[in-house]
Formats: structure tokens, C-alpha cells, sequence
């Protein structure tokens, strides 16, 4: 018989063991790597602590890094933070003090987290409580706060990190500046308030764009961040999309804030400079005037969501502007109020919202201008700054030169922002305070090109406009004595000096339009006029010809005092003899029948021949 051949029964029960003890490894290792990966990528999203003991025995913690989904180059720029490790709070701590974050402790809600109140260590405090994702506003915030010490910045008391982010404030107990214009409360704000109100957001925000290092941008203000304490002050509030940046340096693909407080610039592009928040103070203002939202609601002024800056806009267009901004100011104000002040308060904030960020005012002019407003007697605290300015000078001698200043000369201004540039200016006021400090009040000229519209070619290379942006700063500002030039005695310089520039368009406010009106001027050969080029204007219709364009030579065309084109030549030859010019001065014509005059070259390198 043939032998039956197989794999024995025991060998195949140990084959089936075997396989089975494999699988289950495999399944371990997977769920161990697993699990690993998850506890890292968790541990990842906490922001690393380090304690770092100084030599006198004083903590500080050091915020190393940041929630890992954020790109490299942020968490890189947020590395390093450090503030006083007594600041640091226990999770316990901030339990015990809110009932674990019962909600009959709930203030408020913001985008980033809840707010609980709280009495902790003997005083009252505001707990912000945050998820990990938003360890990014989290670090924004703990590194302004820990940075900045000033009474019109809310003040961090401190910081806890336990599953959640939690940032403790010092607690305000009057609610914030949207609540008091747009909730229901019994007592509305009287006007001189909501000025000092205002005086008090822009000193906060002028510190941090003028008084830290580096500079700081809040990007999101708004009457929400405008926190009001019981003696009705202000102090300016959550700064978790606070951003430091050189000023006009920065762009951001990724916008955040709140709308109807983005200035266009940083809605449209995302850059980013201090004047986005100078935009957003300005639709405060218009806030503080008329209690309306940033935003109105459908159905309330149009069948569309409207802008508070558009509304404003419209009433600044009509024919009466005075009665057109009465009918936005705030009915519960009643009948009995200054209604200079309100209007002084509104084309501030027109200024503030300017279209073009290079024509609003810095915060500091905005902190000037509305101390002048306040009547309230603390605002004396400010004089080792600022000075009580009451006496009205008549001329200031600049230090370098010796030169002396008046009213209605122009100056070249060292800038109040370090990183801007040197600036034209024509001083309006002089001003000196009781310690003899003294002040210049001017209003800024501007590059053509600097403003909405403004193209370098249509201008000279030094063209200037009549803004209506004014400034006051320190009279040691004052770098030097200028000449801003008519335009027909611009040209007629035999050379152009440094302190030498032109000026041909003021802009004025009331209109939002240029005088005169900025259209390029072209000659008959199509080229755009150049101021800085010889140029012949008829006397009768004013335009502009290149002496080339008209077949006369340079050397003659600057002798000439009149000129007329072939559209007016026969109406002149009728008042004039022909007669061939000997010296410069006389009345003349062509043999051609043209009559001419030019307006002289500055620069005669670049003139035509």
C-alpha cells in the first residue's frame, strides 16, 4: 500500500499559534506608534515653558515655542518670550476662584475664548480661558502685555498652561465702550466723556506705536477692546492679533480683524502699518458721535449693510455738512450740546479714516488734538510731555541754523515715527508752555505720488501738494527752512537748491477733491508737462508747450515774457507791433506771428534744445 504523506496535526497547531502571536504584534506595534505619535503631536500643541532662575534668585519663564500646525517662520518670530515667573498661576488656582469655570461666572465671550471673573490673591481679575489652537493669539498677547506698562493699556497679571491657555487680566468693572453706545443702559455717555473716552484709547495706542521698541500694531480696535472702568477712563484691550512690525514693512496674506473697523489697505492687500489703527480709532470716533454700529444693519439707513464710515462719508458730501452730521449725532446727547466740538470731533475722524493711509494723522497729532478738546484738568499730567501750551509766539530760531521761523513759513520736519521719512511742512501756529518748550503746529505738504491717483511722471522731481494733514510736534523737530514756490516762480529759477520746491494743488477736505483739480497736462506733442523742464504757457488759454514743439530755441525762449499759441497769436498781434526782442522784458512777436513767452528752466540739463 503507498504511504499516505501530510503535515502532522501538532506542527499545525503550532504553525496557527505562531501566525496568530505575529498579528498581534503587528497590532501592538501600530497602536504604539500610534499612540505615540498622537501624545507627541499633543504635548507639540502646548507652548514649551522654561524656567530660568536669574542671579538674584528672581524667576522668569521663557516661551520657547509655539503650536506646532503654525509655519516655521512664525513660531520663530514668537520664540523667546519671557516675563516674571511670579506671575505664574496654578490651574487649582484659577478652579478654585471661578467653581471650575461655572458659567454664573461667564463675562463674556470673544473670538479667542471666554472670559470668567474672578477674585484672585486679594484682587479681582478677568480670566481669559483659550483652546490650544489658539496658542498663536495667546503668545501675541502674553508678549505685548509682558512688554508694555502704561494706564491706558489693560494690565496681564498673569498666565496659566494646563489642557487649556489661560491669560488673567486685571479685572475693569464697567464693562466696555460698545455696551455703553450700543446696549441697554440707563445712563447714556454725556459728550465731554466719550471725548475723554477717546483720549484716553489714543494714548494707549500711541504708546505702543511711538513709545516701545519695537513697534507695536494692535489690528483689531474696535468699542468691544475699549474697556471702561467705574471712573468711566478707558483702557485699550485684547491684543491677541497684535503684531510687531517696522512700520510699512509688513503684508499679510492671511487679513484678520473686524469689519467695518478694516482700513482698506489691510482689507484689500493685508499691509500692514500703525495707520491701520489709526482707521479703526477714527469709526470709533463716528461711534462716539452718533452711538451707531461699525456696521448698520439692513433696513436701518439702506435695504443693504452699510458702513458707518460710508454714512459719514455721504454727509461730509452735501451742500450743508453742519446740518447733514447733526442729523448722525447720538439723539440720547438731547439738544444742549457744543456742536463745534462735535464737529471738530468728526473731521478728526474723517481725517483718521482717509482712504490713503499716507493722509492720516499719526496717534500723536490725534493725542494732541484731543487733549485740546478734553476739559478735563488731569489732563495737566501729560506737561512733562506735551507742556500746558498757552502763549502763542511769534518766530522760533532753529538750533543748527540759527534761521528764524514764523507763521506761514514752510520747514523740512523730522518725522514723530523713526522709520518714516523727512517731510515738507507749513507751520501754522508757534506755541511755547510754562517750562519755555515749545511747539510748531503744521500742516504737511505731499509727494503728488504719495496720494490716491498721484503719478511720479506727471510731476517734478521736486513737486509737492497742500495736504490737509496737520501735526504738531516738538519745535526741535524743525530741521531746516524751506521755500515751497509757486509754480511760475518754481520755473523761473535759475537753479533748483535743496530748500527749493514747487507746489500747484492744495487738497481740501470739505470736497475730498484736489484745486486745482490734478489732471495731467500734456503739450501739443503728447508728452506730459514737467515742471522741472522749460515750458512756455500762452498767457490766454494757459497751456503748456515745449519750446522745441513750437520751433524756438532754448536760449530765446528763456528771454521771452509773454506768449501766445496759434489759437490766440491774432488777438495779440492785434494789441502788439512785431518787433524782434533785444533785451529780456519786452513785448514781442515771431516773425511767425507767434508771440511767446516761457516760464524759465530749474534744471537746464533736462531741457529740450
Amino acid at each position: 500500500m503507498p504511504v499516505k504523506r501530510g503535515i502532522p496535526g501538532g506542527v499545525i497547531a503550532v504553525l496557527s499559534i505562531a501566525a496568530i502571536a505575529v498579528v498581534i504584534c503587528v497590532v501592538a506595534c501600530v497602536h504604539f506608534v500610534f499612540c505615540r505619535r498622537k501624545k507627541v503631536a499633543e504635548e507639540s500643541s502646548v507652548p514649551n515653558v522654561q524656567m530660568i532662575e536669574s542671579g538674584h534668585g528672581v524667576g522668569t519663564v521663557e516661551i520657547t515655542s509655539e503650536s506646532a500646525p503654525l509655519p516655521a517662520s512664525v513660531s520663530q518670530k514668537l520664540k523667546g518670550i519671557t516675563v516674571a515667573k511670579s506671575v505664574e498661576f496654578t490651574y487649582e488656582e484659577l478652579a478654585m476662584a471661578t467653581n471650575n469655570f461655572d458659567i454664573s461666572y461667564k463675562i463674556g465671550q470673544g473670538g479667542f475664548g471666554s472670559v470668567y471673573y474672578a477674585e484672585l490673591r486679594g484682587e479681582k481679575a478677568a480670566i481669559k480661558k483659550m483652546s490650544m489652537q489658539a496658542s498663536k493669539e495667546f503668545l501675541a498677547e502674553l508678549k505685548v502685555l509682558t512688554h508694555v506698562n502704561h494706564v491706558n493699556l489693560v494690565r496681564l497679571r498673569g498666565y496659566c498652561i494646563k489642557d487649556f491657555l489661560f491669560l488673567v487680566y486685571e479685572y475693569i468693572d464697567n464693562g466696555n465702550l460698545r455696551h455703553h453706545l450700543h446696549g441697554r443702559v440707563t445712563e447714556p455717555l454725556s459728550l465731554s466723556t466719550r471725548v475723554q473716552i477717546a483720549l484716553d484709547s489714543a494714548r494707549g495706542l500711541e504708546y505702543i506705536h511711538d513709545h516701545t521698541v519695537p513697534v507695536y500694531i494692535h489690528r483689531d480696535i474696535k468699542s468691544a477692546n475699549i474697556l471702561i472702568d467705574k471712573n468711566f477712563r478707558a483702557k485699550v484691550a485684547d491684543f491677541g492679533l497684535a503684531r510687531l512690525t517696522e512700520v510699512g514693512s509688513a503684508s499679510l496674506s492671511h487679513v484678520q480683524g473686524t469689519f467695518g473697523y478694516m482700513a482698506p489697505e489691510y482689507a484689500g492687500s493685508g499691509d500692514i502699518s500703525p495707520k491701520i489703527d489709526v482707521y479703526a480709532f477714527g469709526v470709533i470716533l463716528f461711534e462716539l458721535i452718533s452711538a451707531k454700529e461699525a456696521v448698520l444693519k439692513r433696513g436701518e439707513v439702506a435695504t443693504e449693510p452699510k458702513a458707518l464710515v460710508t454714512l459719514f462719508q455721504d454727509a461730509f458730501s452735501q451742500p450743508d455738512q453742519t446740518e447733514a452730521l447733526q442729523k448722525l449725532v447720538d439723539p440720547s446727547l438731547g439738544d444742549d450740546y457744543p456742536l463745534n466740538l462735535v464737529l471738530k470731533v468728526a473731521y478728526l475722524a474723517k481725517a483718521c479714516t482717509h482712504e490713503n493711509p499716507q493722509l492720516r494723522p499719526s496717534m500723536r497729532s490725534i493725542v494732541v488734538e484731543l487733549m485740546t478738546l478734553s476739559s478735563s484738568p488731569e489732563d495737566s499730567y501729560i506737561g512733562s510731555f506735551y507742556g500746558t501750551y498757552e502763549t502763542i509766539i511769534d518766530s522760533y530760531a532753529i538750533g543748527s541754523t540759527n534761521k528764524v521761523v514764523k507763521a506761514g513759513d514752510c520747514v523740512l520736519m523730522r518725522p514723530s515715527e523713526s522709520n518714516s521719512a523727512h517731510y515738507v511742512a507749513r507751520v501754522e501756529k508757534i506755541e511755547a508752555d510754562n517750562r519755555n518748550n515749545v511747539r510748531v503746529q503744521v500742516r504737511r505738504y505731499y509727494r503728488p505720488e504719495e496720494t490716491v491717483g498721484g503719478r511720479e511722471q506727471f510731476h517734478g522731481a521736486k513737486e509737492l501738494f497742500l495736504s490737509d494733514h496737520y501735526d504738531i510736534q516738538s519745535a526741535h523737530s524743525i530741521e531746516e527752512k524751506c521755500i515751497v514756490h509757486t509754480l511760475e516762480n518754481y520755473t523761473k529759477l535759475e537753479n533748483v537748491g535743496s530748500q527749493d520746491y514747487c507746489c500747484r494743488f492744495e487738497y481740501k477736505h470739505v470736497s475730498g477733491t484736489f484745486l486745482p483739480d490734478r489732471v495731467p497736462m500734456y503739450c501739443k506733442c503728447k508728452m506730459p508737462y514737467n515742471p522741472d523742464d522749460l515750458m512756455m504757457q500762452c498767457d490766454e488759454c494757459k497751456d503748456w508747450y515745449h519750446p522745441a514743439c513750437l520751433d524756438v530755441r532754448i536760449e530765446r525762449a528763456r528771454l521771452l515774457d509773454h506768449f501766445n499759441c496759434s489759437a490766440h497769436r491774432c488777438k495779440e498781434d492785434v494789441k502788439k507791433p512785431h518787433r524782434t526782442p533785444l533785451t529780456k522784458g519786452k513785448s514781442f512777436a515771431f516773425p511767425s506771428k507767434r508771440s511767446a513767452s516761457a516760464r524759465r528752466s530749474p534744471r537746464r540739463s533736462n531741457t529740450m534744445s
